[in-house]
């Protein structure tokens, strides 16, 4: 499968709680002298046109930046009376689906901000030379699998809500669901470290 960047959006999902930040807006707090969406918005930019933010709150903050701002809220196009109010990364998916005319939505969490700076093109180089014909992939690592950033394909659109709609969120149940594609791009497991916790930011605001 050769997949084209054209036909990929980037979706950066902003939209948690932030239980282990003490509920603050995790992409609004300070990183290496950058709040860490900001972080985020400038990798991405640089290998995509299409770029979408999920936020559940703070909606001017993130519009800053110029690109659009969606929310949970946005799947009850998809489904009806949707519990939306910070339901997981599966309803920012849909929420992505939702808002985007691409075939593909490659998902990054806000808090995962040393991935490679071409990862997007490692992943898609992989895909073809292999040729795999999956249309979900994600990444492991030697230590473990990785499910977060995630290039997805409308076609598993019907099964997100599917899931979504039977009260299920958990991501990794999800993708067991699907002939999902996992490979090892011979990346450090450094690379996807997750700024969870207050101390794990360099710096604060």
């Amino acid at each position: 499968m050769q997949i084209d960047k054209s036909q990929i959006s980037g979706l950066i999902l902003a939209g948690g709680r932030g239980r282990r930040v003490g509920e603050r807006d995790k992409g609004l707090i300070a990183h290496k002298d950058k709040r860490l969406i900001e972080h985020q918005v400038l990798w991405l930019s640089r290998q995509l046109d299409s770029i979408f933010i999920s936020a559940n709150r703070n909606h001017k903050d993130y519009l800053s930046f110029g690109y659009p701002v969606i929310s949970d809220g946005d799947i009850e196009c998809y489904i009806d009376n949707a519990h939306s109010d910070f339901a997981g990364p599966l309803t920012g998916v849909l929420s992505g689906f939702a808002n985007s005319q691409n075939e593909w939505l490659f998902v990054l969490p806000v808090d995962q901000p040393d991935l490679p700076a071409n990862l997007i093109q490692i992943m898609t180089d992989y895909i073809h030379r292999n040729e795999l014909n999956n249309y979900v992939y994600c990444m492991e690592t030697e230590s473990r699998e990785h499910y977060l950033p995630l290039l997805i394909n409308r076609k598993c659109l019907a099964a997100l809500i599917d899931f979504i709609t039977h009260g299920k969120a958990k991501i990794s149940e999800f993708l067991s669901l699907l002939n999902t594609g996992i490979f090892n791009p011979d990346l450090n497991e450094s690379h996807f470290t997750n700024l969870n916790n207050i101390d794990d930011f360099v710096d604060l605001d």
